[in-house]
């Protein structure tokens, strides 16, 4: 990333102290500590680091507790949360405008004099794209969708007809918005196709990671809510909604009509069956299964999802299986024995 920042500007910018103030000193790159040099900013949080950092000579360390160095520091209560916010702004995206020479537009569209439209992208009829939208090359959006202020669509996207997408939101490479649902009548002998008619509905500052896949709803709408973040290699099935400011990790899944409250968490392989409900401020672990509706906030694991302690409880237990199984063999041989005795 490259950018130049005086440390007195940054001071001044960001309305905080810095111990070894050198206001003329240019900074030029974010860094770990391990590859730090004299115009690098880092963030230590870590005790064990205040070693290593000590025998460097940092550009600016952002730390919460005060370090032994002659380097310029910052002591502030979230060093992480500063750092990346500086990162943020140091790489706000290009301004990106106007429409490519080799991407085909359809009719009746209204695109912002401010959008950006890349090579060979394919943009259908009655699409509507707001201040700063950004589409890259080789992505397809179908008709009748609107995409709102300050989203970017990047490169191999499709974004299918009737889709409705917020403001400031980002579509990473790969992603399909759109593709129909997953059903089929299974009557008279045979899978008949289901016809999926209905709509999606990403509100704003969503992330949609590579190569997720968020599916049409058969009627009505599949909703993914305000601030959500989705990792990559996601399915998101149809009618599905997914409450506000909820985090979902890569290969998880969200089979039909499944619904998910605000502030949930999914970590990796997380399988969300059909037709389930999950409260607010659930957190599901690793590999975690859900065939049934979570009514209660808490960490849940395992398959099928249980809260965590009792989840660990039962691993603990089978665990010692083998042990409690020779146990067992043995007092029947025990009691075998006894009641032969007994008959003699």
């Amino acid at each position: 990333m490259n950018f130049r920042l005086t440390l007195g500007k940054l001071q001044k910018d960001h309305r905080i102290d810095i111990i070894n103030l050198k206001k003329d000193k240019m900074l030029n790159n974010f860094s770990t500590v391990e590859k730090a040099d004299n115009n690098s900013i880092v963030f230590v949080e870590k005790e064990e680091l205040h070693e290593k950092v000590k025998k460097k000579n940092v550009g600016l360390i952002i730390t919460n507790t005060e370090i032994d160095t002659g380097s310029p520091q910052a002591v502030v209560d979230n060093p992480r949360g500063l750092f990346f916010d500086l990162v943020r702004g140091c790489s706000e995206k290009k301004s990106k405008k106007g429409i490519s020479s080799k991407a085909v537009i359809g009719k009746s569209c209204e695109i912002a004099e401010t959008a950006y439209i890349g090579p060979f992208v394919i943009i259908e009829d009655n699409v509507v794209l707001g201040e700063n939208v950004i589409i890259h090359g080789n992505s397809y959006i179908g008709s009748n969708t609107v995409i709102g202020d300050n989203t970017e669509v990047k490169a191999l996207t499709s974004i299918y007809k009737n889709i409705t997408i917020g403001k400031n939101c980002i579509i990473h490479s790969g992603v399909v918005v759109g593709a129909d649902g997953y059903g089929y009548d299974d009557s008279n002998n045979k899978l008949t196709k289901i016809p999926q008619i209905g709509e999606i509905v990403i509100e704003d500052n969503v992330e949609i990671g590579a190569n997720c896949t968020i599916d049409r709803a058969t009627l009505g709408e599949t909703l993914i809510k305000s601030n959500v973040k989705i990792d990559n290699l996601v399915q998101v099935a149809h009618n599905v909604k997914i409450g506000a400011n909820t985090r979902i990790a890569a290969q998880s899944g969200i089979a039909g009509s499944s619904e998910l409250g605000n502030w949930v968490v999914l970590a990796g392989q997380v399988g969300i069956g059909d037709h389930v409900s999950i409260t607010d401020n659930v957190v599901l672990t690793a590999q975690s299964g859900v065939a049934g509706d979570i009514q209660e906030t808490g960490v849940y694991s395992g398959t099928p999802a249980r809260k965590m302690k009792k989840q660990y409880r039962m691993m603990a237990y089978q665990s010692k299986l083998e042990k409690m199984w020779k146990k067992i063999k043995n007092l029947e041989k025990k009691i075998e024995n006894y009641e032969d005795n007994s008959k003699k």
